[in-house]
């Protein structure tokens, strides 16, 4: 189950029936905008992009797939694990990736279509990650807290 509003806090984006369906909201008036279909798994976790028309979705078979929301297709797909993505967010700058599940935490390069940290050290599933303001430090599981200035 996902929910996610857009930066300019207009359109809210929810999924969580089993079809699969993700679907735009307009956050003022509650109608329905859009949906976008075609998801193959159970939609675990999503953001939306901070400036752009993109969505990426977390999804229970590991993997998480970056989608153009104007055309409804995926344009990029990270094949990760087999187990599920349970939280997913962006940098500021839309960039990177940063996701935690069974494998723990990973960031991944948006452009460069790569995984660019691997935290290891985290032994244990990861529920929830936050980025601090300035974009350099993450939290996990509000217990561990990791400095990634260089990764980010």
């Amino acid at each position: 189950m996902g929910l996610a509003y857009s930066p300019d806090g207009n359109t809210l984006a929810t999924t969580g029936s089993g079809d699969g369906t993700i679907r735009f909201w307009d956050a003022a008036t509650g109608k329905q905008k859009h949906r976008i279909t075609g998801h193959t798994d159970y939609v675990s976790s999503m953001v939306l992009h901070p400036k752009h028309n993109y969505l990426v979705c977390g999804y229970d078979d590991g993997s998480i797939r970056y989608w153009d929301i104007k055309k409804k297709q995926p344009i990029k797909t990270f094949d990760i694990d087999k187990n599920a993505i349970s939280e997913l967010i962006l940098t500021s700058d839309g960039r990177r990736i940063i996701a935690g599940g069974y494998l723990g935490l990973l960031i991944y390069d948006v452009i460069a279509g790569k995984q660019v940290f691997h935290l290891k050290e985290h032994k244990g599933y990861v529920h929830s990650i936050a980025l601090s303001p300035d974009g350099k430090t993450e939290g996990v599981n509000q217990v561990m807290m990791q400095e990634l200035a260089d990764t980010l």
